[in-house]
């Protein structure tokens, strides 16, 4: 199976080797000859210890054809343009890293229709919610484990210094989309993770899409900045389901958690508990019970790749579709427009 990524950054090299670790050929385009020379000589052989021989890097963007699966790891405002130029002819899938695109953009009623035209599969990368542990925590709480779900909270808290680690050629947000929430930066959108991960749980728990917003962003501005660095959220779902979704660039050390208040107790995801693992902790009265979930950095990209292939031949919904994609944009949108109100907004799907 042939895979192209577009994109030569961290997310390209994540999804490289995720990819490699399934034996599928892989080549990665840039058109930035410096992003390959990275690629090869620092950012893949730092983090795996080794470059593989194997993968394909090229700048030729006529390379362009028999591909099976494209994945889009480029900057969020590029994203849609770099799908429409896609011959899809042959292709069988398409990753998307998130979020899907910028605050506002036009075109997501042309995707919602792309997608219903064509026979090729689009997901968009909330790599979180096809992780074991995630998946565990939905069986939890659509099983009723501790009874009916009463309130949801999402946290994604984290200071980017991570990201800047990652990237070690930017010197900050202003150089690159990160400082600028209009091109998908700043805090709501680079950590949509939360969002997507609350509006998944709500859907799957039988509470329905999110329908009312109410936001409160922090907002640092300057003559190079324009990007929310804290993003405070209250939703209530279709259904009636209340919570929180609290995103943020400012705190260390992280903080990615879901707590699902049920009827007898409550029910903790949390998100690399410890250097190599996630943890679901389960409390009820006097009883404590906590599932251990070993992983690696890789293996979050991994669980992506592979969930991604085992669609390939079923027609199984899978909770990283592009329709969840698209509907994570609106909630975003209602968030931003929520902020600038300073009123409760309805998602308009």
């Amino acid at each position: 199976m042939k895979v192209k990524i577009f994109g030569a950054g961290s997310i390209g090299n994540h999804l490289a080797y995720a990819c490699r670790s399934q034996n599928l050929d892989v080549t990665i385009f840039d058109i930035d000859d410096n992003a390959l020379k990275r690629t090869k000589e620092e950012i893949y052989p730092a983090r795996y210890g080794f470059w593989d021989n194997n993968i394909n890097l090229t700048n030729s963007s006529e390379l362009n054809k028999n591909f099976d699966l494209i994945i889009i790891g480029t900057p969020p405002d590029s994203h849609v343009d770099i799908l429409n130029s896609l011959d899809l002819d042959g292709v069988r899938a398409v990753l998307i890293e998130k979020p899907l695109t910028f605050p506002f953009d036009s075109r997501l009623i042309n995707l919602l229709n792309l997608n219903k035209k064509s026979n090729v599969k689009f997901f968009i990368g909330y790599n979180h919610i096809v992780s074991k542990s995630m998946e565990e925590m939905g069986k939890l709480i659509v099983n009723k484990r501790l009874g009916e779900l009463k309130a949801l909270d999402v946290e994604f808290r984290e200071k980017w210094d991570g990201i800047f680690k990652a990237h070690p050629w930017l010197d900050g947000p202003s150089d690159s989309y990160l400082g600028d929430f209009k091109v998908g930066g700043g805090a709501t959108c680079e950590h949509s993770h939360a969002i997507n991960i609350w509006h998944h749980l709500s859907i799957i728990s039988g509470n329905g899409r999110v329908n009312y917003v109410s936001a409160d962003l922090v907002f640092k501005k300057d003559s190079d900045l324009d990007y929310d660095s804290i993003s405070f959220v209250n939703l209530r779902s279709d259904r009636g389901l209340s919570g929180r979704v609290v995103q943020d660039v400012e705190t260390k050390p992280h903080s990615k958690n879901v707590v699902a208040t049920c009827e007898r107790g409550l029910i903790k995801w949390i998100c690399n508990f410890s250097g190599n693992s996630d943890r679901i902790e389960i409390l009820e009265d006097d009883n404590y019970e906590k599932i251990d979930f070993k992983k690696e950095r890789k293996d979050d990209f991994i669980a992506e790749i592979q969930h991604i292939l085992n669609h390939l031949n079923n027609n199984d919904k899978s909770p990283i579709n592009l329709n969840y994609g698209i509907e994570t944009m609106k909630i975003i949108d209602s968030i931003f427009l929520s902020d600038s109100e300073k009123r409760r907004k309805q998602v308009l799907y």
